[in-house]
Protein backbone atom coordinates (compact mmCIF):
# COMPACT_ATOMS: atom_id res chain seq x y z
CA UNK A 1 0.00 0.00 0.00
CA UNK A 2 1.50 3.27 -0.64
CA UNK A 3 0.96 4.92 2.62
CA UNK A 4 3.71 2.67 3.99
CA UNK A 5 5.91 2.74 0.64
CA UNK A 6 9.70 4.49 0.78
CA UNK A 7 8.25 8.20 0.02
CA UNK A 8 5.83 7.73 2.61
CA UNK A 9 8.96 6.41 5.00
CA UNK A 10 10.40 9.50 4.43
CA UNK A 11 8.03 12.26 4.73
CA UNK A 12 7.30 11.06 8.25
CA UNK A 13 11.23 11.08 8.97
CA UNK A 14 11.67 14.44 7.42
CA UNK A 15 8.54 15.75 9.57
CA UNK A 16 9.71 14.56 12.83
CA UNK A 17 13.57 15.41 12.22
CA UNK A 18 12.12 18.48 10.60
CA UNK A 19 10.40 19.61 14.33
CA UNK A 20 12.84 17.82 16.89
CA UNK A 21 16.29 18.09 15.35
CA UNK A 22 16.54 20.61 12.78
CA UNK A 23 14.08 23.57 13.74
CA UNK A 24 16.70 26.51 13.84
CA UNK A 25 19.87 24.58 11.93
CA UNK A 26 19.99 23.42 8.45
CA UNK A 27 20.73 19.60 7.36
CA UNK A 28 24.17 18.33 6.46
CA UNK A 29 23.19 15.13 4.33
CA UNK A 30 25.42 12.84 4.23
CA UNK A 31 25.70 10.64 0.79
CA UNK A 32 24.58 12.01 -2.28
CA UNK A 33 22.98 8.64 -3.71
CA UNK A 34 18.88 7.98 -3.91
CA UNK A 35 18.81 7.78 -0.35
CA UNK A 36 20.10 10.69 0.77
CA UNK A 37 18.37 12.58 -2.11
CA UNK A 38 15.14 11.46 -1.26
CA UNK A 39 15.93 12.58 2.45
CA UNK A 40 16.73 15.71 1.33
CA UNK A 41 13.82 16.11 -0.97
CA UNK A 42 11.77 15.44 2.35
CA UNK A 43 13.26 17.70 4.68
CA UNK A 44 12.81 20.43 2.26
CA UNK A 45 9.19 20.12 2.02
CA UNK A 46 9.06 20.61 5.67
CA UNK A 47 10.71 23.78 5.31
CA UNK A 48 14.71 22.47 6.39
CA UNK A 49 17.15 24.32 4.49
CA UNK A 50 20.20 22.26 3.31
CA UNK A 51 23.84 23.40 4.40
CA UNK A 52 25.88 20.96 2.83
CA UNK A 53 25.99 17.08 1.86
CA UNK A 54 29.14 15.17 2.35
CA UNK A 55 30.24 12.16 0.32
CA UNK A 56 33.31 10.28 -0.77
CA UNK A 57 32.93 10.58 -4.39
CA UNK A 58 35.50 13.15 -5.43
CA UNK A 59 33.60 13.29 -8.68
CA UNK A 60 31.33 14.66 -6.80
CA UNK A 61 33.14 16.74 -4.51
CA UNK A 62 33.07 20.24 -5.59
CA UNK A 63 28.99 19.96 -7.19
CA UNK A 64 25.72 21.50 -5.91
CA UNK A 65 23.06 19.52 -5.48
CA UNK A 66 19.73 21.30 -4.24
CA UNK A 67 21.40 24.51 -3.75
CA UNK A 68 24.39 23.42 -1.02
CA UNK A 69 28.18 22.28 -1.95
CA UNK A 70 28.72 18.54 -2.11
CA UNK A 71 31.93 19.18 0.70
CA UNK A 72 34.61 15.75 1.48
CA UNK A 73 34.64 14.49 5.35
CA UNK A 74 37.52 16.64 6.12
CA UNK A 75 35.87 19.90 4.88
CA UNK A 76 32.53 18.86 6.52
CA UNK A 77 34.26 18.34 9.87
CA UNK A 78 36.28 21.28 9.63
CA UNK A 79 33.13 23.03 9.12
CA UNK A 80 31.05 22.28 11.77
CA UNK A 81 29.86 24.27 14.38
CA UNK A 82 29.56 27.32 12.08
Amino acid sequence: HPMYGPEAFWRCKAHYLARAVLQQRPALIFGTGPVGKALARSLMAEGVKLAAWVDLDPRKIGQMIYGAPVLDRQEAVARRGQ
